[in-house]
């Protein structure tokens, strides 16, 4: 467990390896995930997010295990304090989630070359500033495209809870989140 301070919140790292086909049985709910993708904004605006041209579900078969990293960032009481609308909560959770992508993808990227496997993401591809596919056109870099464990059907929502003994907090309206969570995996 790795503890980092922002001025905003602290940061909690945990780890856990364990048996693909577990997560296989009882976490990957493809319908019921790609059900609540809906809600978002990349929704069909991202090729990284559902609905997909084609099957992408064959990955959770092709490895036999997944480190899984979470991390945690816990809200500092005068962040909880200060006034945001819906909007700006919303927005500001969108950016620390992905600028935190973006700082780990280093680490993943080697992880998965050491275990010659294919390390997922959360959330949609960052790669470019707009995704093509929200103005109708093919990806312009495939290679580098990686895909979030929830948008492949994973339930992070249970993973956390059996995994890392969390229940998660969410953001309701203006009502800050206590703590938001970004969880990755390596599969080999």
């Amino acid at each position: 467990m790795v503890n980092k301070m922002s001025e905003d919140y602290n940061v909690e790292r945990l780890e856990r390896t364990v048996k693909l086909e577990e997560i296989r049985n009882k976490f990957i709910t493809p319908v019921k995930t790609e059900h609540d993708c809906r809600k978002c904004r990349c929704h069909g605006n991202n090729w990284t997010c559902p609905p997909f041209e084609e099957n992408q579900n064959d990955i959770w078969e092709k490895y036999e295990n997944i480190k899984i990293i979470m991390e945690k960032y816990d809200f500092t009481k005068k962040f909880l304090e200060e006034e945001t609308t819906s909007e700006e909560l919303m927005e500001y959770a969108f950016d620390l989630i992905h600028g935190k992508k973006k700082e780990i993808e280093p680490e993943l990227y080697r992880l998965e070359d050491e275990l010659n496997g294919e390390f997922l993401t959360s959330g949609p591809c960052v790669n470019c500033s707009v995704c093509q596919r929200s103005l109708g056109k093919n990806c312009i870099i495939p290679e580098k495209r990686k895909y979030a464990m929830e948008s492949l059907g994973a339930d992070v929502v249970g993973i956390a809870r059996e995994y890392f003994n969390l229940d998660l907090d969410w953001i309701c309206g203006n009502r800050k989140a206590k703590y938001l969570i970004m969880m990755v995996s390596v599969l080999y």
